[in-house]
């Protein structure tokens, strides 16, 4: 893949990320943040590649870009940066949660489509909500005592066209994890940024917990993440909007880092300015 060509997949998932926030009416930050990445293309053009051939995954890339994003919007709002790394990944998780979800509840609609159509295409799924309940708690004790008679007995009276599909309930969930908030953003306007050192540290904070708590789970980000620190110090750069005599180089980057990534071993090497 040429250089050009890992741009416009960073891109994509970038731009991505900034219509589901308009589409869902929030996170106006984030998309201050995104506008800032796609105008420093020149700038980020290795960055891109790097990134591009470290993840080799759009659903890494979008969990990178998501929570580099997430981190550079929350980073000035008061709280303690493990706090705000917290509720960076907590955003992270809603968003895979939601497209997740919406796409089983596409798969879920195709397969109650087959239960109208001529011919014997029983499968023995669940397909009552109150089954599927049932089924899930039958374990639980506190359940088989106290609710499992009138929920079979409801099931009983009402057949499954008076109950929600599978489908439904699971977009319900989607729609759900997609309109969660956080709390209320305060602290600086994000359009006129002003970093002293002390903000970008508190940034890098925050972005660095924000990745290792990704990285605990592999699916959000391979616990072999490595990365030059000349690729976090343009994607910084850009997100943070800084001015030209405030930008950082490879080696500040280094001194930011928390020693715990050291003690993990990661290599993030000084690669350039």
């Amino acid at each position: 893949m040429t250089p050009f060509d890992a741009t416009a997949a960073c891109e994509t998932l970038i731009q991505e990320r900034e219509l589901q926030n308009d589409s869902s009416g929030r996170e106006h930050s984030e998309n201050v943040i995104a506008r800032r990445l796609l105008a420093c293309r020149d700038q980020l053009a290795d960055a891109y590649t790097e990134l591009y051939f470290c993840f080799r995954s759009d659903a890494h890339l979008r969990t990178f870009f998501g929570l580099v994003m997430s981190s550079a919007a929350q980073w000035g709002d008061g709280q303690e940066p493990e706090f705000v790394a917290q509720r960076a990944e907590l955003t992270e998780v809603n968003r895979r949660i939601a497209e997740a979800a919406e796409s089983l509840a596409d798969l879920l609609d195709r397969r109650e489509a087959f239960r109208d159509k001529p011919g014997d295409f029983a499968d023995n799924t669940f397909f009552n909500v109150a089954e599927l309940v049932s089924a899930a708690a039958h374990d639980r004790d506190l359940y088989q005592y106290h609710l499992e008679e009138s929920l079979s007995a409801l099931r009983l009276r009402y057949d499954w066209k008076y109950w929600p599909s599978l489908g439904e309930v699971v977009r319900t969930l989607a729609t759900d994890a997609e309109a969660a908030q956080g709390p209320k953003e305060v602290g600086v306007e994000l359009d006129e940024p002003v970093f002293a050192r002390s903000s970008i540290e508190r940034f890098f904070d925050i972005l660095f917990r924000s990745l290792s708590l990704a990285m605990s789970t592999p699916a959000a980000l391979p616990d072999s993440f490595n990365v030059s620190d000349a690729t976090l110090a343009a994607i910084a750069n850009s997100a943070l909007g800084l001015a030209p005599d405030d930008r950082l180089r490879a080696t500040e980057i280094r001194d930011l880092r928390p020693d715990h990534w050291r003690l993990d071993g990661l290599r993030f090497e000084d690669t350039g300015p």
